[in-house]
């Protein structure tokens, strides 16, 4: 798992960069190309509507030259006063016999005076019921005719829009589409010039008629790119020419184009913009058609998907992309190549430094070729292992050498510990001892001077008995000197062992670690003060006793002195019980003492022993 996790990565990360490669090389192809292809269409339908508008244009011109024509050729027989209606529609009838896309020729006359005919003529062919000259010509299909229609009245032309526009502002027009009822019977564009009389003025209107069908064959005829199409529009929104004949002569708004659109008809300069329509982006590219004179006839549109121009650009992405992935696919292959070449010794390298890390260092490092990245890790890493192999050498031997120290540290506390409990265990003993010794003795003591003062009431009675008891006295007396002196050696004994106690802690070394020796001096010099106080009581008793024995001297020498002596005797007794309480209080102190110190020393030398574990209590 290892394996496959890094080389999978290897050949991911290669893929990856890659695919980030392709990637932005299609993107910025694609945009390019987009552009390119978006600007190469607008240039080429450009250069497309050009031409078709330069035909178009051309057409609307020769109808306008034509209208010329014939007003001129009125014009001059007005102005020689040679009018001749036959030879004017002889003029009309080849001006559209000589030209195949015209569909009507025609003039109608005002209402004002032209040759002084009219009576004379109204109700023949070519005049209006009123003898108004109005020739009409229509192509059917190849035969020109002479439309004729007996009931024809100019009064109702005169008022057309056709006529209207050119005769009451004597200028050459294009009209908005319209359907003629009269002889085409069918949607027309009229391009009318007016006819003037030598003083300017306007006395009838001559026109060429183009009929939308002939516009729209035209028109319908460009295809941009096989799938576009054209249309016209007069410069009043009307649909003059466009592939669905349901839109002949309805507003353009009907078409559906948006605001960019319904703003063609105004439009003084070409529009070329990507509007939607049903539904798809459209590129719309619109031209102003104007004739000879300036005026604007109409705006000539070709329209086409923006998909067509722009598909060559999405083949050449798709291109590009299939490139891509044979790329990719090459990287991918190329990169498991390198994970299998880089990666293997790569994760050999990692499974060792693994176990080494866990302290393995016995483990065999992998032959690598010197120079490379790998050789360079393998010797790096045999390095390492060296050097931990040696430093695992330098610690076994210092934790070797540590162990020794401790050890002997732990013998030589052991030795340590065990002479002073032996010193200070014997030392307590014996102060135990004579603290018993005392308490012995001063109960004796008690005895002693109970019986002295009741022998001394009774020696008051009687001499006799006196004698007696100062012989028991005297015993007494001398076993009491004797007890005396062995109580005051053992309590200078011990004074003498407590002092010595207390100079060999003082001269224990710092370096033992025994940190309590001053809490327990204080402790044995409180116990060799109370000794040396029982020593001082004892000398004291003593002297006491003496006194007593010399008086009991007395008392033998001079019987007669006995009732006098009585009293001392009695008052001896007493200090005597006094004292022998006394004693037994401080013999009681001393043994508590004792105790104290033997439970602060065994607490000692547990607290040492608790320092180095590896000791043990020698009374457990």
């Amino acid at each position: 798992m290892p394996a496959l996790g890094l080389r999978t990565s290897i050949v991911t990360l290669v893929s990856l960069l890659m695919g980030a490669i392709m990637f932005a090389l299609i993107t910025v192809v694609a945009m390019v190309s987009h552009q390119d292809a978006i600007e190469q269409g607008r240039a080429s339908a450009r250069a497309a509507i050009t031409n078709h508008a330069a035909i178009i244009q051309k057409t609307i011109n020769m109808a306008l030259v034509g209208a010329r024509a014939i007003s001129s050729s009125v014009e001059i027989a007005v102005k020689h006063d040679h009018i001749e209606r036959d030879m004017l529609s002889h003029f009309v009838r080849e001006t559209l016999v000589t030209n195949d896309r015209f569909s009507t020729t025609w003039i109608v006359m005002g209402p004002g005076p032209f040759d002084g005919r009219n009576d004379e003529l109204k109700g023949q062919r070519q005049q209006d019921v009123n003898g108004v000259y109005l020739p009409f010509f229509a192509r059917q299909g190849d035969v020109v005719a002479d439309v004729y229609d007996p009931s024809d009245d100019a009064t109702i032309i005169h008022n057309h829009e056709v006529f209207r526009t050119s005769f009451d502002q004597k200028r050459e027009a294009v009209s908005e589409p319209y359907y003629d009822s009269y002889g085409a019977y069918e949607w027309l564009v009229s391009i009318t010039s007016p006819i003037l009389d030598p003083q300017d003025n306007a006395i009838g209107v001559a026109g060429v008629d183009l009929t939308l069908h002939d516009l729209q064959t035209q028109i319908s005829r460009i295809k941009p790119y096989g799938v576009g199409f054209a249309f016209m529009v007069s410069p009043k929104g009307m649909v003059i020419a466009h592939p669905n004949a349901q839109f002949l002569g309805k507003s353009m708004e009907l078409l559906g184009l948006g605001q960019d659109g319904n703003r063609l008809p105004t439009a003084d300069k070409v529009i070329d913009t990507v509007l939607t329509y049903a539904g798809e982006d459209y590129m719309l590219i619109s031209t102003p058609l104007t004739i000879d004179n300036g005026q604007k006839a109409g705006t000539f549109s070709v329209m086409f998907p923006v998909s067509v121009i722009t598909t060559p650009a999405f083949q050449l992405v798709k291109t590009l992309f299939v490139i891509g992935l044979v790329f990719v696919g090459a990287g991918f292959i190329a990169a498991w190549l390198v994970g299998i070449r880089i990666a293997e010794p790569i994760i050999r390298m990692t499974g060792v430094m693994n176990r080494m890390t866990d302290g393995d260092l016995d483990v065999t490092i992998p032959d690598a070729p010197e120079g490379t990245e790998i050789g360079k890790m393998a010797h790096a890493m045999k390095l390492f292992r060296d050097n931990a192999l040696e430093l695992r050498e330098f610690e076994n031997r210092e934790i070797a050498t540590h162990l020794q120290t401790e050890r002997e540290k732990r013998e030589l506390m052991d030795g340590i510990i065990a002479r002073f409990e032996e010193s200070i265990g014997g030392i307590i003993d014996m102060v135990s001892a004579a603290a018993l010794a005392l308490n012995t003795f001063s109960q004796d003591m008690s005895i002693t001077a109970e019986a002295s003062s009741e022998l001394s009431s009774q020696s008051a009675n009687s001499s006799e008995e006196a004698s007696r008891n100062v012989a028991a006295i005297s015993s007494a007396t001398d076993e009491l000197t004797v007890v005396g002196g062995t109580i005051s050696e053992r309590a200078q004994a011990a004074r003498d062992g407590l002092d010595a106690l207390t100079s060999y802690l003082q001269s224990l070394p710092s370096d033992t670690a025994l940190a309590d020796v001053d809490q327990i001096i204080p402790q044995i010099a409180a116990i060799s003060q109370e000794a040396h106080g029982i020593c001082e009581s004892i000398s004291e008793q003593e002297n006491a006793i003496q006194e007593v024995a010399r008086n009991i001297a007395l008392v033998s020498q001079s019987a007669h002195d006995l009732s006098q002596t009585t009293q001392s005797v009695k008052t001896v007794a007493k200090e005597t019980g006094d004292a022998a309480m006394q004693i037994n209080v401080a013999a009681a102190d001393l043994a508590q003492q004792a105790g104290v110190l033997q439970s602060e020393v065994t607490s000692f030398l547990d607290r040492i022993r608790g320092r180095h574990p590896g000791q043990t209590n020698p009374e457990q």
